[in-house]
C-alpha cells in the first residue's frame, strides 16, 4: 500500500468517526431538551393544581367564616316576624238556634239555615311559626227559619259588617247588621249585634235579634249562631 493511499483512508476514517459523534451528540442533546421541556410542563401542570387548590380552600374557608358569623350573629328580624295583606272572598254556611222567652207563656224557639257571603280585607302577621289575622269584611246572609220543624215560617236577609281577630289559639269576632225578614204578619225589618268564638274557618257564638216594630210569633231574640267559613279567591 501506497503511503497515498494510507494517508487517504486515514483521513476517511476520521471522517466518519467525525460525523457520527457529531450526530450522536446532537440527537442527545435534543433529547434533553424535549426531557427538559417535558419536565417544564409537568411543572406548570402541578403548579395550576396548587393555585386553584388554595384557591378552593380559601373559598370554602370564606363560607365557613361567613356562616359563622350568620351563627353568631341570630337569625335577622325577618327570620323571626313577617305580614302580608289581602282581599279574599268568603262563602259559607249559617245555622243558627234562637228563643224568646215570656212569663205569660212558653219559650219560643226557632231553627235557622242558610247561607253567607262576605268580601274582606285579611292582614297576616307571622311571628316566628305563630300566625295571627285581623279580617274586616261585609256581605249577605240568606235565612230560611222554621219555629216547629213543620213548615217555613220565615225567609230573612242580612247585610252584616264583621271585624275579626284570631290568633293561633283562636280569636273574637264582632258582628252588625240590618236586614229584614218576610212571613206569616208582612215583612219586618230587623237588625242584629253579637259576639263569636272565631277560628280561621269556624265560628260560634251569640247574637241579639230585634224588629224594628211589632214582634211575630216566628221571630226570636236570643241566638246561637254558628258559621263555617270558606276562604278563596285570594288577591
Amino acid at each position: 500500500m501506497t503511503p497515498r493511499i494510507a494517508g487517504f483512508l486515514i483521513f476517511l476514517l476520521a471522517s466518519t468517526t467525525f460525523l457520527v459523534s457529531a450526530t450522536a451528540q446532537t440527537t442527545m442533546q435534543r433529547e434533553e431538551m424535549r426531557q427538559r421541556g417535558e419536565l417544564d410542563e409537568e411543572e406548570e401542570q402541578e403548579e395550576s393544581r396548587e393555585v386553584e387548590s388554595s384557591t378552593t380552600r380559601q373559598a370554602q374557608q370564606a363560607q365557613q367564616t361567613e356562616t359563622q358569623q350568620e351563627e353568631r350573629s341570630g337569625p335577622r328580624p325577618e327570620d323571626y316576624v313577617s305580614s302580608e295583606s289581602y282581599f279574599v272572598h268568603i262563602p259559607g254556611l249559617r245555622l243558627d238556634f234562637g228563643a224568646t222567652f215570656r212569663e205569660d207563656a212558653d219559650a219560643l224557639t226557632s231553627v235557622g239555615i242558610g247561607l253567607g257571603y262576605m268580601y274582606a280585607w285579611e292582614w297576616e302577621l307571622m311571628i316566628v311559626r305563630s300566625a295571627s289575622k285581623l279580617r274586616i269584611g261585609g256581605g249577605p246572609d240568606l235565612m230560611f227559619i222554621t219555629s216547629e220543624w213543620e213548615r217555613l215560617d220565615a225567609i230573612s236577609g242580612y247585610l252584616n259588617l264583621r271585624a275579626s281577630g284570631i290568633g293561633p289559639r283562636g280569636g273574637l269576632t264582632l258582628e252588625g247588621g240590618f236586614g229584614g225578614a218576610t212571613g206569616r204578619g208582612g215583612i219586618r225589618p230587623l237588625f242584629r249585634a253579637g259576639a263569636y268564638l272565631a277560628s280561621d274557618n269556624f265560628e260560634i257564638g251569640y247574637y241579639f235579634q230585634a224588629p224594628l216594630g211589632s214582634r211575630p210569633y216566628w221571630l226570636t231574640s236570643h241566638h246561637l249562631g254558628l258559621r263555617l267559613h270558606i276562604p278563596m279567591f285570594h288577591h
